[in-house]
């Protein structure tokens, strides 16, 4: 597919079965011309393949808010005038938001009641 398209978006979910599934290969096939479009995880792209097909114009652009060593990503990323860098915004929905908002006012009310935390962190 990545041979018939210059515009190739990632939403894939993640675990091993789609591990490295976009690889040398798939980003060399996009082309100079290409973009590689990554919103679902950062396992799912080879990150080595894709610096080096980025750096050496093998690929034409890329526009990632998913890496694969989040938050601390390769610097190199960002050091290049062809990726678009954005934060993770698959939480951006309504619902979503609605009821990380509700969670956000359930653990101090918890905290403050004498009671277990919805949401301990350890």
């Amino acid at each position: 597919m990545a041979n018939a398209v210059e515009i190739l978006v990632v939403c894939l979910s993640g675990g091993p079965a789609t591990s490295g599934l976009i690889n040398r290969q798939v980003i060399e096939a996009l082309g100079p011309n290409g973009l590689l479009v990554n919103t679902s995880r950062g396992t799912n792209v080879d990150e080595a393949a894709l610096l080096t097909a980025l750096e050496s114009g093998a690929l034409g652009a890329a526009a990632l808010d998913v890496f694969l060593n989040e938050p601390n990503i390769d610097p190199r990323f960002l050091a290049l005038d062809n990726v678009l860098v954005q934060p993770h915004q698959s939480s951006g929905t309504v619902e979503t938001r609605k009821t990380m908002g509700q969670l956000q006012r359930a653990n101090p009310a918890a905290y403050f009641a004498g009671e277990p935390l919805v949401t301990p962190v350890n």
